[in-house]
């Protein structure tokens, strides 16, 4: 139990954790300021962000602590500012930048991001206390596992923590940023950060929605004031390259309601191109006109077929986009929801149509019930065009040869992935649970005769006397799940039917 008087105020904000993440921008001023002693010298935060007073003090001693293991070419001055922060109810995200940020003058250069800077910083309440680790640290691991799925996916967490940088183009289908029909142009040469920058602007010059050249993950975002630009770095989905977008409008990124760690589709609306801007700014901006100043993960970088180069820029060339746009499938999934791309995994294997049509519905809350479990079960390990046999309804007591499922649960029994619920019953109506679908999933991947190897007690809730432990911490080992938050796994929870995206899509490695 969280007891601290500031926990119940934060408790009401849904705030306990912090997630900071550096990139190295041009900023001037501060809207505060933390200065505490660590590692025999003095670091100095600066908070650029409006909602500064929602971080406690016992956080910031913990972020203080973790830069003063940075990793990388420290500040002269040992100075670091927060450009943004993302709370959410155990655990927030924010950008933080090393820049020695005094010694820049007058706002005469783009901001820009080297990879080799963006150095995530994971800070945790937990036991109550405020933990943080660094990225490549020894605890990250641990602390990740303390967000539950459901709020930062596992790909997410990838994104953010885990991918390496590049040496060359990994991704091919990059699309320009902005819709098809109206062409935009290059303005000017390379420029920012490794001379890999540069800027774009509609033909026409009429403002209009940048685009996700490719679909990822919001592994970057600082907000601008008083420009109200926006830089959003997007790291491109199973790849470590990203896109860096400067001068978003930042009124309009708030209305797509984008946030870090979100993934994003590609072809999905970042927001308008911001203005011209000049004078002090908070991420040093300036600006001469409307345009997006792209920086690209390396060169040469090829995007809708045209390759960026050092000798070629298409400096005059009308640039057309083949951007397809992002598309709803299901009308209760945004395609910012946390487990969208594991959804859209399972009906692209056909191995889910939905919970409902006109409009066509996926029910991702729905906690998913015994019946439409072995459905689920079945189609993932045999393919969406299997057919199970007839059932002749004498199995279970509670499972008619009529049941709309009685073919798929007979044939699970059959397979001896279970047995049921207990005297002869199915029990088909009834929700599963997150300790039983951990049996459920590796029967059906590894043969009913399986057994996993004896419980250690990973998880805070399943000791190791629990009777389905082994199998929930076979389940983790694999890679399938990391719980439900906080060191949990919350094994007597129903399964909802966006967690059991998730575990089929793992499981059987759907693509």
């Amino acid at each position: 139990m969280k007891t601290k008087s500031y926990i119940s105020i934060f408790r009401s904000a849904s705030i306990f954790g912090v997630i900071f993440m550096l990139c190295a921008s041009g900023i001037s001023s501060a809207n505060a300021r933390e200065t505490v002693s660590a590692s025999q010298s003095r670091i100095v935060v600066d908070y650029l962000i409006s909602n500064v007073d929602l971080l406690p003090q016992e956080a910031k001693d913990a972020v203080t602590s973790a830069l003063a293991d940075w990793p990388y070419a420290s500040p002269s001055d040992g100075r670091f500012s927060v450009l943004s922060l993302r709370w959410e109810e155990d655990w927030a995200l924010a950008t933080v930048t090393s820049v020695d940020l005094k010694s820049l003058s007058a706002p005469n250069q783009e901001p820009s991001t080297r990879s080799e800077s963006l150095v995530p910083l994971l800070i945790v309440f937990d036991k109550n206390e405020w933990k943080a680790a660094l990225k490549g640290d020894a605890e990250i691991k641990a602390l990740l596992e303390l967000i539950p799925e459901g709020e930062l996916s596992q790909d997410a967490k990838n994104a953010i923590f885990e991918l390496g940088d590049i040496r060359s183009q990994a991704y091919t289908n990059y699309k320009f940023p902005w819709a098809p029909g109206n062409p935009w142009i290059v303005r000017g040469v390379w420029h920012g950060s490794g001379n890999r920058a540069l800027d774009f602007r509609p033909s026409n010059n009429v403002n209009t929605d940048v685009l996700a050249s490719a679909p990822g993950y919001v592994t970057a975002l600082a907000e601008c004031s008083p420009s109200d630009h926006y830089i959003m770095n997007i790291t491109t989905e199973n790849t470590g390259e990203y896109l860096g977008y400067t001068h978003l409008n930042g009124a309009s990124v708030r209305a797509e309601g984008i946030k870090l760690g979100d993934y994003i589709p590609q072809g999905k609306e970042l927001g308008l191109m911001a203005g011209a801007f000049s004078g002090s700014d908070s991420c040093n901006i300036s600006s001469t006109g409307m345009h997006l100043h792209i920086l690209l993960a390396t060169k040469p970088f090829t995007i809708d077929g045209k390759t960026f180069s050092d000798s070629y820029i298409y400096d005059g060339v009308d640039l057309y986009s083949t951007q397809a746009g992002s598309q709803t499938l299901f009308a209760d999934v945004a395609e910012s929801y946390w487990a969208w791309s594991y959804i859209k995994s399972l009906y692209d294997a056909g191995i889910t149509g939905g919970c409902g049509s006109l409009p066509l519905v996926y029910c991702p809350e729905n906690t998913v019930t015994r019946s439409q479990m072995a459905v689920f079960l079945l189609r993932g390990e045999h393919g969406s065009t299997y057919v199970p046999p007839v059932a002749g309804g004498n199995i279970f007591t509670d499972v008619s040869a009529a049941y709309w499922a009685a073919n798929w649960i007979e044939q699970l029994a059959s397979e001896g992935i279970t047995g049921g619920c207990g005297t002869q019953a199915y029990c088909p109506d009834s929700p599963v649970s997150r300790a039983q679908m951990a049996i459920f999933l590796l029967r059906t991947k590894h043969g009913a005769s399986y057994s996993p190897p004896p419980a250690s007690g990973t998880f805070a809730d399943v000791n190791a006397g629990y009777w389905a432990a082994a199998w929930i911490e076979q389940l983790a080992a694999e890679g399938v799940t990391s719980g439900c938050g906080s060191g949990n796994y919350c094994p007597d929870q129903g399964v909802t039917r966006a967690q059991m995206a998730v575990f089929l899509v793992k499981t059987f490695n759907l693509p």
